[in-house]
Order: structure tokens, then C-alpha cells, then sequence
């Protein structure tokens, strides 16, 4: 199980599921999950993973080329921050 505060959010469910290929491939353990409401974008899903895949994620974005809408990360209130 991931207990991750951090998410990715993709142009499209489409591009989600591909980014989760992509990631699936590298060896990052990730998680499909809903986006959050307060994160605006037209995709509903969202990657989840461990701060520790961080800089993996946007190396990956950048190489598969991939559009992501930005990533975010939740704070202790329960609010989603951009980073």
C-alpha cells in the first residue's frame, strides 16, 4: 500500500493511464486514485506515489513525453498544494 501525499494530474485519462504505464515500467510504485476536487484540471484521476519518486516522475514526464497539468502535495490540513 502507498501512503503517498503526492499526486500527479494529467491532461486526460488517457495520458493518465499512460503516465501509469510509463511509471509501471520504471518501477515506481504508484497508485490510480480520484483527483481532488479542489485540483482543478478536465482529467478525474491522479497518480499517487512517495515523495521519494519525485524527481523519477519528472524525469519520466519530460522523456516519454508526456502532458502533465501539474503535480501537487497534500499538506496536514488536507489542502493540495502545486509543486
Amino acid at each position: 500500500m502507498i501512503d503517498a501525499k503526492i499526486i500527479a494530474v494529467f491532461v486526460s485519462t488517457h495520458e493518465t493511464l499512460r503516465a501509469e504505464k510509463v511509471f509501471i515500467e520504471a518501477g515506481i510504485k504508484i497508485r490510480t486514485r480520484i483527483k481532488p476536487r479542489s485540483i482543478g484540471a478536465n482529467c478525474r484521476m491522479a497518480l499517487a506515489f512517495p515523495d521519494t519518486f519525485l524527481e523519477d516522475i519528472y524525469r519520466l514526464v519530460k522523456k516519454s513525453g508526456l502532458e502533465m497539468t501539474g503535480v501537487y502535495r497534500e499538506d496536514c490540513n488536507g489542502n493540495w498544494l502545486e509543486i
